[in-house]
């Protein structure tokens, strides 16, 4: 499964999101596979980030 974590158009503060919601499920799947990620403003922070799973993330779909 690919799965894609932005931050959208939202300020600065809001690409820390993406970074910590993937490194969590960095943590908790241990399969995700980095694709490609787009840097924030900040260190630390994504923009946005694709990875790729075995696990299914369906229940995640939306937005916050």
């Amino acid at each position: 499964m690919r799965v894609q974590i932005s931050s959208g158009q939202g300020p600065a503060e809001c690409e820390l999101a993406p970074a910590m919601l993937y490194e969590e499920l960095r943590r908790e799947a241990g399969d995700v596979r980095l694709v490609s990620c787009v840097p924030g403003k900040k260190p630390g922070c994504m923009a946005s980030v694709v990875f790729e799973t075995d696990r299914d993330l369906r229940g995640l779909a939306g937005s916050m």
